[in-house]
C-alpha cells in the first residue's frame, strides 16, 4: 500500500484534521505522514528507477554553463537558437516556444500541478529528460 503525501489528502480530511488538532500537532501529524510517505514511495519500483536515473545525472554537466528559460509574455520572440550549444532547463509549458523553433531544451522542470494535470500527455511526449514533483 502506497501511503499519501500530506497534500494528497482530500479537502475534507484536512478541514477535519484543522478543527480537531492545534496547529502543532498538525504540524507534526504532516511531518510524520511526509515521512512514512517517502518511505512508502521508495519501494516502489518505479520511483526507485527514477533514482537511479536522477544519479547518473549527477556531475553529467560539471562546470559547464546552463541556462534555466521561464516561459511566457518575456521570452516570447527570443532567438532560442543562441542557447543550443548550452544546457538549458525550461520550465512548465516552455517546451512550446522550443517547438516553435524546433528546438529542444536539454532538460524540462515541470511543477506546477495545474500543467501538469492538463498538459501530462504533452509533457510525456518531449523527448529530453523530464523532472516533475511525483
Amino acid at each position: 500500500m502506497k501511503l499519501p503525501f500530506p497534500t494528497d489528502l482530500p479537502p475534507a480530511v484536512r478541514q477535519i484534521g484543522r478543527a480537531l488538532c492545534g496547529p502543532e500537532t498538525r504540524a507534526r501529524l504532516a511531518a510524520g505522514l511526509q515521512h512514512a510517505a517517502h518511505i512508502s514511495a521508495r519501494r516502489d519500483p518505479i520511483f526507485r528507477a527514477s533514482l537511479a536515473q536522477l544519479a547518473a545525472l549527477k556531475n553529467h554537466h560539471a562546470g559547464q554553463t546552463c541556462v534555466i528559460i521561464g516561459n511566457g509574455p518575456s521570452v516570447a520572440g527570443f532567438d532560442f537558437s543562441k542557447l543550443s550549444h548550452l544546457s538549458t532547463f525550461c520550465l512548465n509549458r516552455g517546451y512550446l516556444m522550443w517547438r516553435e523553433q524546433r528546438l529542444n531544451p536539454a532538460y524540462l522542470v515541470a511543477v506546477n500541478d495545474l500543467v501538469l494535470e492538463q498538459f501530462h500527455t504533452d509533457i510525456a511526449s518531449v523527448t529530453c529528460p523530464v523532472f516533475v514533483p511525483w
